[in-house]
């Protein structure tokens, strides 16, 4: 795993990450080459599974409406059992 930092609208994102390579799928043999002929597994792209993602600014811009209405609910549940 590994992380990096960056920064979109002043909002620092440290993200964890794994970076999978790019995989050429095995070939048949063609003319005795061994992996010259057609394709016997598909190829995969490289690739990024985001592991986590944590922020330091104002992330309200990031955030989608039904996540707000979700943070809105919590609250509200909160103010009803003080």
């Amino acid at each position: 795993m590994a992380t990096t930092e960056i920064t979109i609208n002043d909002v620092v994102l440290t993200v964890e990450y794994t970076y999978n390579k790019a995989y050429r799928g095995q070939r048949d043999s063609l003319g005795g080459i061994s992996g010259a002929g057609p394709p016997i597994e598909p190829d995969e792209p490289a690739s990024i599974d985001i592991e986590s993602i944590t922020a330091v600014g104002d992330i309200a811009d990031f955030i989608s409406d039904k996540m707000i209405e979700k943070i809105e609910e919590k609250i509200m549940e909160g103010m009803e059992n003080e």
